[in-house]
């Protein structure tokens, strides 16, 4: 599983990686730089899940800043691209009475 704004690897009882804030990774400079092909990038590092906190993505961004020339709307359309080529939303998580992005669970989709 790969975090994504989230530090909380110790809720998982399997092999997770995690991007917040504070860290650079290189999943968002490969999103970023639009280096390759990133499905396949995600499935060479063995990854099956990606979970975006978007709030937390929100909150430290706003403080903090993310990896730098990367900004939450870029972060937004890269994974709404990246969900028309194989990376399935399995699950939304909303606050109550809100429309804002919360957490968002998406699977992988086997490579062809």
């Amino acid at each position: 599983i790969l975090l994504v704004g989230d530090a909380k690897p110790f809720y998982f009882h399997r092999d997770v990686d995690y991007c917040v804030v504070f860290n650079r990774n290189p999943f968002l400079d490969r999103l970023r730089d639009a280096d390759g092909d990133v499905m396949e990038w995600l499935r060479e590092k063995g990854y099956t899940h990606v979970l975006v906190n978007w709030s937390e993505l929100r909150r430290l961004g706003a403080t903090y800043g993310l990896s730098p020339n990367v900004d939450m709307n870029k972060i937004e359309e890269w994974f709404d691209r990246l969900s028309a080529s194989g990376l399935n939303p399995i699950r939304n998580f909303r606050l109550p009475g809100s429309e804002t992005r919360y957490i968002h669970l998406y699977a992988i989709a086997e490579g062809n």
